[in-house]
């Protein structure tokens, strides 16, 4: 618009400049303003130019604005006619939000109802049994819990769990009344308050669950469970701890062997009855495996006997075919030098034997010679066969078979998957010491066991459990958990102190598995020191050459009588067979060992209250002297009251000053503590012995009265 007011401006003064023009004329002054005008022309005519085509491009433009502005009408009445379609789709929604609200605020009606509905304690204890039913079957076999257990008491207990034989008793009642007193308590003085009576009703509680449900003699365990319906009261119960009162709980509760358990809690605990419900599991099954094994075993050694029986008799018929044969050949001599004989008499007529065609007159016949044969071997009988000393050791073993057992320690262990497996940890033999169910072996024999089952008769297998043991002497004392159905024959006791070299030793045991194998030898030698597995010599023991073979240990050694001599311990051998030399625990030992450990569990050992120094501490601190030397003395030991003292330190200068050094036991010289042991086993708890000893290159002499150590 400026531009065009511009070009009407110079368009008007150059009209006034052409009529001044024809006015007056064109004069010399006025040619600069003719100059001007043509100027001012053709800067219009320039103008105009431009002028033209900037309408031009303004139109355009604004064409171009048009038609996006109508582009942009149309996308927001698009826009607004989504917008429209969302909005109805909201207001939709919200008419059913609405209607959610007002099902949402029946239910929380409803729920308020049955809050007042469940204020009654039987009907809220009734939807906790309800409920740890339901939490029960999820994880345990039907089989293995019971809801609503009658005691004969009458009391019933809302749940028992049955692992292996007896009954876990769980109680659901819960007092909950003053709980909710205390989470609705404002103020601390009222919020304490409220909690002690809670506190007092759960102590109560506990009280009855330990009165009315823990009964052994019905066969529940020594505790019961109390189960705490929701997790927010176990904490505030028992995990919660103010003032005490908490920890105070817990522990009245433990001490009345009832245990508090929350869902989270009582689920763990159940998961670990389900894998010992699966270990119980695994053992029936493998005690089942072992009976069979165990009846197999008898069957094999019943057909074993006759099989064995027909073999000798076999050879022994054998054998006295060949002498038949031998001696029905010299008869036969005999009787063909006799026919060819000729006396020059006449013998009277007699009925001649039948002969074959083809053959003298003066030989027997076939039948003849069988008839003889049939009055050689009419009167023949086996056992007539044996020699003595064969018919002694028959009836030796015969009358000690029932006695000895086969012993098997049986070790659980997991599998990849977890899983408890049964597994033989290994064998030996053992044998009966009285009718209670007594059973000696080796300590080496049930070392690394924790279950054993002890097989008598080959096929009668009972499980066992562990009396007590003397290591140091390699015995060990099972007795059976079950009487078998026959009577207990015990061996009979010899004694190993009037054995000599050379007389008859009997082993029976079950080396490699073999139920009742009999080897024989004789005594080799006396009074031998064999090393044992408790780290002591055992002196004594009795060497034989009797093949002693793997699962022989703690079979009985028996005299030609049959009596017990000893108990087959252990066999040297270069190659590992029986080809070494075998020991066994005197008879004597055992005799002295066997009743302590059935009547205390245990062996009485007199001792000083001394501890000793190791062979390479000893050889540390004095260098080589011999002697057993005192590490420390028990201050309520009469050792120590009589002076006897072990190493200390010198307070000013740190180092060690020795104690004593033991040189004798009354006239018993010791070198080390092998000495000391078996020069104090010949005496009783309360003898008073002389102990001889070395303290700072001084001997010296207490008189003490020995007490029993372990």
């Amino acid at each position: 618009m400026l531009v065009a007011a511009l070009a009407l401006m110079a368009g008007a003064a150059a009209g006034y400049f052409f009529w001044r023009l024809r006015e007056t004329g064109v004069s010399e002054r006025e040619k600069p303003l003719l100059l001007l005008q043509q100027q001012l022309e053709s800067l219009r005519s320039g103008v105009e130019q431009k002028v033209s085509g900037l309408t031009q491009e303004l139109n355009n433009r604004l064409s171009d604005m048009g038609r996006q502005l109508l582009s942009s009408q149309e996308t927001v009445s698009s826009r607004l006619q989504k917008a429209s379609e969302v909005f109805g789709q909201v207001q939709n929604s919200l008419g059913a939000l609405s209607q959610q609200s007002q099902r949402i605020f029946d239910v929380g009606r409803d729920i308020a109802s049955l809050q007042e509905i469940l204020r009654a304690p039987k009907l809220r204890g009734g939807l906790g049994e309800l409920f740890l039913g339901e939490l029960l079957a999820q994880i345990l076999p039907r089989e293995h819990f019971e809801l609503q257990h009658r005691f004969a008491s009458g009391e019933k207990v809302d749940a028992v769990v049955r692992v292996g034989e007896r009954l876990v008793p769980i109680d659901s009642k819960f007092p909950l009344e003053n709980f909710k007193r205390m989470a609705e308590a404002t103020g601390d003085e009222a919020k304490n308050k409220a909690r002690k009576e809670f506190l007092k009703d759960v102590q109560k509680h506990v009280a009855a669950i330990s009165s009315k449900y823990i009964l052994p003699d019905e066969g529940t365990y020594d505790f019961a469970l109390m189960y705490i319906p929701a997790e927010n009261v176990y904490y505030e119960t028992i995990i919660r701890e103010t003032d005490g009162e908490a920890e105070g709980i817990a522990a009245a509760a433990l001490d009345k062997r009832v245990i508090p358990v929350s869902p989270n809690s009582l689920y763990a605990y159940l998961q670990v009855v389900v894998l010992g419900l699966k270990g119980l599991k695994i053992e029936a099954q493998a005690r089942s495996i072992l009976e069979e094994i165990s009846r197999l075993r008898g069957d094999i050694a019943a057909l074993e006997e006759p099989l064995g029986k027909l073999g000798f008799h076999l050879s022994n018929s054998q054998k006295s075919y060949e002498e038949a044969q031998k001696r029905l050949s010299k008869l036969v001599g005999r009787l063909e030098n006799l026919g060819e004989s000729k006396t020059g008499l006449e013998a009277p007529t007699a009925p001649t034997l039948p002969v074959e065609e083809g053959k003298g007159t003066g030989a027997p016949s076939k039948k003849a010679l069988l008839l003889i044969l049939a009055f050689l071997l009419g009167g023949f009988d086996p056992a007539r066969a044996l020699l003595p000393e064969e018919q002694n050791t028959i009836s030796v073993f015969k009358a000690a078979s029932p006695s000895v057992a086969f012993v098997t320690d049986i070790t659980v262990a997991r599998d990849l998957f977890m899983d408890a497996v049964a597994i033989p940890q290994g064998a030996g033999s053992g044998f009966i010491w009285d009718e209670k169910g007594h059973i000696v072996t080796n300590y080496h024999v049930i070392m690394q066991g924790n279950t054993f089952v002890v097989t008598l008769g080959g096929s009668v297998a009972i499980p066992a459990r562990i009396v007590g043991v003397e290591k140091r002497k390699d015995i060990a004392v099972l007795q059976l958990k079950k009487l078998p159905p026959f009577k207990l024959k015990p061996l009979r006791l010899g004694n190993s102190s009037h054995l000599q070299v050379g007389q008859m030793a009997l082993a029976i045991g079950n080396p490699f598995g073999l139920d009742n194998t009999l080897t024989k030898g004789v005594v080799s030698a006396l009074g031998r020191r064999v090393e044992g597995v408790g780290g002591i010599t055992i002196q004594d023991m009795i060497q034989t050459d009797a093949a002693i073979n793997p699962g022989n240990s703690g079979g009985p050694l028996l005299d030609s009588s049959g009596r017990l001599i000893g108990m087959n311990a252990m066999i040297f051998s270069k190659s590992g067979s029986s080809a070494g030399v075998g020991f066994a625990v005197p008879v004597d030992t055992i005799k002295t060992i066997v009743p302590q450990i059935i009547r205390y569990g245990r062996v009485i050992h007199p001792g000083l209250g001394v501890m000793l120094l190791t062979a390479g501490q000893q050889y540390e601190l004095l260098g080589n002297v011999e002697g057993a030397a005192v590490r420390w003395v028990k201050r309520s030991s009469p050792a120590y009251a009589e002076g006897m003292r072990g190493i200390r330190q010198d307070p000013m200068t740190g180092s060690v000053i020795p104690g004593d050094v033991i040189m004798g036991i009354d006239s018993i010289p010791v070198k080390d503590y092998d000495d000391l042991f078996h020069a104090l086993e010949s005496y009783s708890v309360g003898d008073i012995v002389t102990v001889h000893t070395l303290r700072g290159g001084r001997k010296r002499s207490y008189r003490v009265k020995l007490i029993s150590i372990d």
